[in-house]
């Protein structure tokens, strides 16, 4: 029983195996970059909220715009009509 049991585990590991060395193998004949998965949570973690934090500063800067382009629009030599920019 223990011997069936062993054989299965290790016919996986080899079609796992090998399966992963198709698609890397593929990746480098195309010259693609090869990369390992991140197994370490800290770091995907500070990863995803930089990435937040890089998506929240690039709206800002597209409410800026789409402000100052109103105003712009909007200018008639007064203060009037003018919006006042996000923070």
């Amino acid at each position: 029983m223990k011997t069936i049991i062993l054989c299965t585990i290790f016919g996986v590991f080899i079609l796992i195996s090998f399966i992963f060395g198709l698609v890397f193998g593929c990746k480098l004949r195309n010259n693609e970059k090869v990369t390992m998965p991140n197994l370490n949570p800290i770091k995907a973690v500070n990863k995803h909220k930089q990435e937040k934090e890089v998506q929240r500063n690039k709206k800002l800067e597209e409410e800026i715009l789409k402000t100052n382009l109103e105003n712009i629009e909007n200018y008639d030599g007064t203060e009037y009509g003018q919006k006042d920019f996000p923070e």
